[in-house]
């Protein structure tokens, strides 16, 4: 299967494969190009060396490390006796970031404890380089503490009201490589386990949405693993910028925030996703689960569809792709089985959130 995005070493040649709207595969190499459309696994197109001033067919065979390719001169129809075999760079390796202008929303927009929200993301950046094994030397000084006091801006409301389990999933990227494009994930919002006991002092809890900071190798939790499966398939075409389309979650008496309609209805939430996009600028929007579709159509007035054996897409206003689908969880297992039996898919490889996310990849790339 040929993987877009991905950096191919044949011969002193570099090629990265990319997928135009109505299928073509092409790419731009130091000696010349290529182009063509797939059939199964094997590329058949027509290339061009404008150094030598020649042009021919070939026929490239992806496997898993790479491709096997034959080509001739000439676009006549004839025997491929060329050879021309390519391999796969290795992998670059995962990093995690977020951009500064984030910060700088996150701050004027939700939060802003004292010590600011660098040290918040350094924790990240600790955690994550622990299960990677990375030699990284952590920063001496990462205790930090939010409380519900730091809320600013629209979300200032909530220092008055008498709340419990309060939470924020910061966003975060996924990176894997250079120049690739992005895909945002949304999520519907940091939701928290309920604590009836009020937190000593009002305090918050923070992490990052679906804990994808962690080594999938290292994780034992069935669930856990499951979740980070379809993410990191995921990554092999894009680099990831997730996100709460609800940037707080908190409960209070018998109601949850994503359930209280003044919550729900506030501005704010929009003023934020819209001003991620501008600066995340993705290559398709990709929400997960009955809350985040729900949300974000709210939020952009569009009519919820319902789910059923397709992949639904549409556009936002500014021209931004819009995937919707049913939760990774496995309590939507019912939702997600149209999808994953659905004859279309039949070829997709891998199984489980692995093979939902190739299938979701399938439709965003096409």
């Amino acid at each position: 299967m040929i993987k877009l995005n991905t950096v191919y070493l044949a011969g002193k040649d570099e090629l990265i494969f990319h997928k135009k709207e109505d299928g073509t595969i092409y790419t731009n190499y130091e000696d010349g190009s290529i182009e063509g459309k797939m059939e199964g696994n094997t590329l058949k197109a027509v290339f061009h060396n404008p150094k030598v001033n020649v042009s021919g067919i070939m026929e490239l065979t992806f496997h898993e490390t790479g491709f096997v390719g034959k080509w001739k001169k000439g676009i006549e129809q004839g025997p491929l006796n060329g050879k021309w075999n390519g391999e796969i760079l290795q992998e670059s390796p995962i990093k995690i970031s977020i951009p500064t202008e984030i910060k700088e929303l996150l701050k004027s927009k939700v939060v802003n404890p004292s010590y600011g929200i660098d040290v918040i993301y350094q924790a990240f950046d600790a955690y994550f380089n622990e299960q990677y094994d990375l030699s990284v030397e952590r920063p001496e000084e990462l205790d930090y503490q939010l409380y519900k006091f730091d809320l600013v801006n629209d979300f200032s409301f909530v220092k008055e009201l008498n709340v419990r389990s309060i939470g924020i999933d910061f966003p975060i990227k996924l990176s894997k490589g250079k120049d690739r494009p992005v895909l945002m994930i949304c999520a519907m919002d940091p939701l928290r386990t309920d604590n009836e006991q009020k937190l000593p002092e009002d305090k918050l809890t923070d992490w990052v949405p679906f804990s994808v900071i962690k080594n999938p190798s290292k994780e034992n939790k069935y669930s856990e693993k499951e979740n980070l499966q379809f993410f990191y398939s995921l990554l092999k075409d894009f680099d990831l910028y997730l996100t709460d389309i609800y940037k707080i979650f908190y409960r209070e008496g018998n109601k949850i925030s994503n359930k209280t309609k003044a919550y729900t209805d506030l501005a704010i939430h929009r003023e934020i996703l819209e001003s991620e996009i501008n600066v995340v600028n993705p290559a398709a929007i990709l929400t997960l689960g009955n809350g985040a579709r729900d949300a974000i159509c709210q939020l952009y007035k569009i009519y919820p569809p319902t789910w059923n054996n397709e992949i639904f897409k549409t556009n936002l206003e500014n021209g931004c792709s819009l995937v919707m689908v049913p939760h990774i969880s496995g309590a939507a297992n019912g939702s997600k089985a149209p999808i994953l039996n659905n004859p279309k898919y039949a070829s997709v490889t891998e199984v489980n959130n692995g093979k939902y996310a190739n299938i979701i990849l399938s439709e965003i790339i096409q």
